[in-house]
């Protein structure tokens, strides 16, 4: 089975303050590329934020004091948007993940340049697991396989870095990529 060619995807996982890009800041970037983990925690106003998003993505046990917080905005836009060009984004529901960042890196004059076929590894781990996508942690429990709750529920820094780590998920990452190769004979759709 062919490998996925890690020079062509990045990694990416946000920690949002809301689900509403017009109304709510990204608080953490964390991006894996060629096998360098990056990330990035950003200064943001909590005023208007959704208490239950701040629960859920744990905020308050994860956040760092101002001090330690990017204040450069400009270089990590920079930076993301440099290691994100011509990548295949990977992530669980990255449609999401890029809803924000898009914005986010315009906001700085930056023009974000990955593939516009992204990668939802929620939705692979589903075909796989022959069940419905509902949330990686909710499907590995559905599935059964406690290897895969392990993966995907290890301590690696969020879901890019599980995401990345997973054999399970890799594999059936390589599968889908090899059903869709055959399907396009080449193509380029």
């Amino acid at each position: 089975m062919a490998e996925v060619d890690e020079s062509q995807v990045a990694f990416l996982d946000l920690e949002t303050t809301g689900l509403d890009p017009m109304k709510h800041e990204i608080w953490e970037i964390g991006l894996i590329v060629d096998g360098n983990e990056y990330e990035w925690q950003l200064p943001v106003r909590v005023g208007g934020a959704d208490s239950a998003a701040l629960r859920i993505n744990r905020f308050y046990e994860r956040v760092k004091p101002l001090s330690e917080v990017s204040h450069n905005g400009m270089e990590a836009a920079f930076l993301i948007a440099k290691l994100t060009a011509g990548r295949h984004i990977v992530g669980a529901v990255p449609s999401f993940d890029v809803g924000f960042l898009e914005p986010w890196l315009r906001s700085y004059n930056y023009c974000p340049a990955w593939s516009h076929r992204l990668i939802c590894v929620e939705t692979l781990a589903a075909g796989h697991l022959k069940i419905m996508p509902c949330g990686l942690g909710k499907m590995a429990e559905k599935g059964g396989d406690p290897s895969l709750v392990a993966s995907i529920w290890s301590q690696a820094r969020g879901d890019y870095a599980a995401a990345r780590r997973s054999e399970k998920i890799t594999e059936a990452m390589d599968k889908a990529g090899n059903q869709a190769g055959a399907a396009n004979s080449g193509a380029n759709i």
